[in-house]
């Protein structure tokens, strides 16, 4: 079969003109359009939309997006476009916006359909004023008694009391005027009453009259002078122990012992000394020397510090040193100290023995009562 017996007439997809296409063509899905002009312009025609809510033709680039609406405007009113809905009660059209979702056309149909919808009302008897109202059953159930916030107000103990400034009238709780409350309609008024009820007294101080707010009534001086020079009367003179000047102090602070402190701080510094054995000058607290603080260091305490003997020590540790010179035995000597004296009889061999190898131990030459010295601290 010839190659021009297997042609296929096909039109243009844009400007309708016959044009014959070979089997190849049409598996590679060519031949759509007659020329390259046609498919420019369809596609050109391709990318232009009209808008449905404003009928504006508007022209996509090429790879843009193509949106059913031209703006953003467009698609909020075409969607809040909707049928025009009716009231739930009358039926009658709802001209709003339909996108508030809106179910009634006024306010009085919202309140009779509610009603309906409700229990049935019941009419009742208002407590204070006799007449009568309709009422939701809930409400009758739970109690209500009154037709209006001004009865319940009424009957409750409410007064209407006028204004003791500016006199205009309101109205306050029977038990809150009864308090002394409710004279007033504003702070401001309470405050302007305050400054006329000021009272005239007379300083405690200077003795000059001054006028005492209603607020503080504990008021007693005129002035912030004379309230700190109150306790003069009651001052005491004392002389201070560093300056050795001469100050006054209120009757609560009888025990203070410095005029200021300056002083104080100068009496609690450190003071030079000089140490009783070596000789050198130091420095220390008032408080170490008035405790005995007169060395400079522990050895020069140690050597200077005069030692006292314990008497007793001495003639217990003399009298085991004599009984050992007549051949007594450790246990013996604690027997003959026990018979002599009943409370050296507690001390045992081991201070017995020990007395007595510190006696053969010392190498300086001396009385036993000199060595007994040494041993006195045992």
């Amino acid at each position: 079969m010839s190659s021009g017996s297997t042609r296929v007439e096909r039109s243009c997809e844009f400007c309708g003109a016959q044009m014959s296409l070979t089997p190849s063509q049409l598996r590679r899905a060519k031949g759509r359009f007659c020329s390259m002009a046609c498919k420019v312009a369809s596609l050109a025609a391709a990318r232009q939309r009209t808008c449905p809510q404003c009928g504006r033709t508007r022209q996509y680039r090429p790879g843009q997006r193509i949106g059913i609406y031209c703006s953003r405007d467009c698609q909020a009113l075409a969607q809040r476009k909707q049928e025009p809905s009716t009231c739930a009660h009358c039926s009658a059209p709802i001209r709003d916006d339909p996108s508030a979702r809106r179910r009634f056309c006024s306010q009085a149909c919202y309140h009779a359909s509610r009603a309906r919808r409700l229990a049935p009302r019941v009419t009742l008897t208002c407590a204070y004023c006799a007449q009568t109202f309709d009422s939701i059953a809930s409400q009758a159930a739970g109690g209500r008694r009154f037709c209006s916030v001004e009865c319940y107000r009424a009957s409750s103990g409410t007064t209407i009391v006028s204004c003791g400034v500016c006199g205009r009238e309101r109205r306050v709780w029977a038990s809150q005027f009864s308090h002394g409350g409710g004279k007033y309609c504003s702070h401001q008024c309470q405050g302007e009453a305050n400054r006329r009820q000021r009272q005239s007294v007379q300083c405690e101080r200077c003795g000059e009259s001054f006028e005492q707010r209603r607020t503080w009534r504990t008021e007693r001086f005129c002035s912030r002078r004379c309230f700190e020079q109150r306790g003069l009367a009651t001052r005491t003179e004392k002389r201070c122990e560093q300056c050795r000047r001469r100050f006054n102090v209120p009757a609560s602070l009888s025990t203070r012992r410095f005029c200021s402190p300056t002083c104080y701080r100068q009496s609690i510094a450190r003071r030079k000394y000089r140490c009783t054995t070596c000789g050198s000058e130091n420095r220390t607290y008032p408080s170490r020397m008035r405790h005995g603080r007169h060395y400079c260091s522990l050895s020069c305490a140690n050597r200077g510090r005069s030692r006292r003997p314990n008497q007793a020590l001495l003639a217990r540790n003399a009298r085991i040193l004599t009984l050992k010179t007549e051949g007594l035995t450790a246990p013996q000597i604690l027997r003959a100290l026990g018979v002599e004296q009943a409370e050296w009889g507690y001390y045992g061999a081991a201070t017995i023995r020990q007395v007595i190898s510190r006696a053969n131990g010392r190498k300086t030459k001396g009385t036993a009562s000199e060595m007994s010295h040494f041993d006195s601290g045992t």
